[in-house]
């Protein structure tokens, strides 16, 4: 077994070497499996045929199925075709074209307070920026955040704190934005629903990822709320198959996990 692992890593060494000249698909392709998640997948493979070699069939079964389910949930094509089933009723959505709100509701996740005590945007930060810019084209008259609040002890990341200043640094003017303290999605739509309650305005969109939309959308009508949705931060696209999309990545696991979640928690917001 150590043999085959050693000669494993040690093939895939040489191999760099050798396809340095074959092309970027091919490099590219022996990276993934060089790094932390695609050396796993590897070493599995590894063992599945050390298992075989020592007839322990019903060990190299088991590691087999380990094999499936970590290349299944781990590559890039599965991850892309499930977050196209999840944002699939969004794709066509250009939130610049469906209309003029009296105020957008911007759901807490897109910012938070940096280590450094700054403001910073994080991975979902289109959010923000299609908030700023609906504003700035005159598609939305206020925009109320939702989100966290920074706490004395770092508990809390900020993200009212920080979606007020960046908004403010994207050109829109303090009194312009408005904030609902939330720690969930059930509480960024109840907050909001008290808030459109009281302002009393007549249309209202609401801006989240296009892959947490359906489920925030549900609330918001379990509420009575009834809001446009105007996706943002898509995670699916329309990139052709390459070979290395098969080999396990840290990103493709986080977006499969991400819409099992998200399709588990619509499902029980029916």
């Amino acid at each position: 077994m150590a043999f085959l692992l050693v000669l494993f890593v040690v093939g895939l060494l040489a191999g760099l070497g050798v396809m340095r000249a074959d092309g970027l698909a091919s490099r590219r392709l022996l990276l993934a499996f060089l790094l932390p998640c695609g050396l796993l997948c590897g070493l599995m493979i590894a063992s599945v045929v050390g298992a075989w070699q020592a007839g322990r069939s019903g060990l190299g079964l088991l590691l087999v199925a380990m094999l499936v389910a970590y290349t299944a949930a781990g590559n890039s094509w599965v991850a892309n075709q499930l977050a196209r089933q999840v944002e699939g009723r969004y794709l066509a959505t250009d939130p610049l074209e469906a209309g003029t709100f009296d105020a957008v509701i911007l759901l807490g996740g897109s910012t938070a307070i940096a280590p450094s005590g700054r403001a910073a945007v994080s991975l979902s930060g289109d959010r923000v920026v299609l908030a700023a810019r609906m504003y700035h084209a005159g598609k939305a008259k206020m925009i109320v955040c939702t989100g966290t609040t920074a706490g004395p002890d770092g508990a809390a990341d900020g993200e009212l704190e920080a979606s007020r200043e960046v908004l403010q640094s994207l050109g829109v003017p303090a009194d312009k934005i408005l904030q609902v303290p939330s720690r969930s999605t059930e509480e960024d739509i109840a907050g909001a629903a008290e808030l459109l309650k009281e302002k009393q305005w007549k249309s209202v969109g609401l801006i989240t990822s296009a892959w947490h939309m359906r489920r925030a959308i549900q609330l918001a009508e379990s509420a009575e709320l009834n809001l446009t949705p105007l996706p943002a931060d898509f995670l699916s696209h329309d990139s052709p198959f390459q070979w290395r999309d098969i080999v396990p990545s840290p990103t493709a696991l986080t977006i499969t996990q991400r819409m099992i979640k998200e399709m588990l928690a619509s499902e029980v917001s029916k």
